[in-house]
């Protein structure tokens, strides 16, 4: 899998490897308008959640089997990292001084909780 991090339009492209070491194209994602900063599956590798880079700051959630865009959003401040819980049904997102938890709800659509770190 990879996605382009510096074009118009960029796209994600998503391989089929064998194991005789051959491979093939199989999916193309969509929707970012400026780059894509970085890529991650779900641990049950039903999602794909794409963060865009400074000058897109979009969070897409993908069912990447239907190269369908679930959901998406708009970040308004960096996020620095992102970690799926153990089973998948949610996600957190951290930057500097904010932590979010992404949670899907039954159809697959993204709701969000936000902590905001204050510095005391």
């Amino acid at each position: 899998m990879a996605g382009e991090g510096a074009l118009r339009q960029p796209e994600i492209t998503i391989w089929e490897i064998t194991l005789d070491n051959q491979y093939e194209e199989i999916k193309f994602l969509k929707g970012h308008k400026y780059g894509i900063e970085s890529v991650h599956f779900s641990p049950n590798n039903e999602y794909l959640i794409s963060l865009g880079d400074s000058n897109d700051r979009g969070l897409f959630v993908w069912d990447w089997n239907q190269e369908l865009r679930v959901t998406s959003n708009k970040l308004g401040k960096p996020v620095h990292s992102l970690s799926f819980s153990e089973n998948g049904d949610y996600f957190v997102t951290a930057g500097i001084q904010h932590l979010k938890f992404w949670y899907f709800d039954e159809n697959g659509k993204v709701l969000k909780l936000i902590l905001v770190i204050k510095k005391v």
